[in-house]
């Protein structure tokens, strides 16, 4: 051993030997599995070598933009493997640069627009289109739910706790987060657009919110005299702080 204690591939040699036992080499069949790194360049070498297993595993099941530019976990190549096996037609989209993490459940369906990225524990339900650089995220203990036939449009933000039902319309320019106390609940036929915040907050079926900030709210499904659902507009909660503001000029 050397200096730093550690023992070398090379040095299990003479160990065995001194141990009574015999060696003998033999060739892997694909040299990569016997590649060791240093750097980043060959560290690049062995992304890029893992990338393409992946790609020769589902490119016959699933639409990829670029080979070259896309991260999907084990997790859910084995969720498109099974799907196939139980003669379920994945019809999944990857877009460019599209990053499907570890603890992501996917289905049938699916849209992945360039450089969406979905990490933790998110669950996609059937025919969900994830627009480009969506982002999803959590914590341990927490969950994304997303239904089926929903739209999460281009550059979302999607974080915590949070429940999206069926059939819901996240048009550009959302962010919802819920905490492990708060979990922000969207039902089924939702449309929230414009630049919006939610937090901690249920969104009854069928409601609509535009430009608008909620946090820790209920919003209920009321129509006017026309039978039309009455949207939540510009609804901004009272501040907190306000006295440490001052006017300049």
């Amino acid at each position: 051993d050397n200096a730093q204690g550690e023992i070398y591939l090379t040095d299990m040699i003479s160990i065995f030997n001194n141990s009574g036992y015999s060696v003998s080499a033999v060739s892997p069949e694909k040299q990569y599995v016997i590649m060791g790194f240093n750097d980043k360049t060959v560290l690049k070498e062995m992304n890029a070598i893992a990338r393409k297993l992946v790609y020769e595993k589902i490119k016959n099941l699933v639409e990829i933009a670029d080979p070259d530019n896309f991260f999907i976990a084990d997790e859910a190549v084995e969720q498109i493997l099974q799907m196939d096996e139980s003669g379920i037609l994945p019809d999944i989209k990857i877009g460019v640069g599209v990053c499907v993490g570890e603890k992501v459940t996917i289905s049938s369906d699916i849209v992945f627009k360039r450089d969406a990225c979905l990490t933790g524990a998110v669950k996609l339900g059937e025919k969900v289109t994830i627009g480009e650089g969506v982002q999803f995220s959590t914590f341990p203990n927490q969950t994304i739910a997303v239904g089926d036939g929903s739209t999460i449009m281009k550059g979302n933000v999607i974080k915590g706790n949070v429940e999206i039902g069926k059939n819901v319309l996240l048009e550009s320019g959302v962010r919802i987060t819920g905490s492990d106390c708060y979990l922000t609940r969207i039902g089924d036929n939702v449309t929230v657009k414009g630049i919006s915040y939610i937090f901690g907050s249920i969104l009854d079926e069928g409601t609509k919110i535009e430009h608008s900030v909620l946090i820790n709210k209920r919003v209920e499904k009321i129509l006017d005299e026309n039978g039309e659902v009455i949207a939540v507009k510009y609804f901004i909660p009272d501040a907190q702080g306000a006295e440490a503001i001052t006017k300049i000029g």
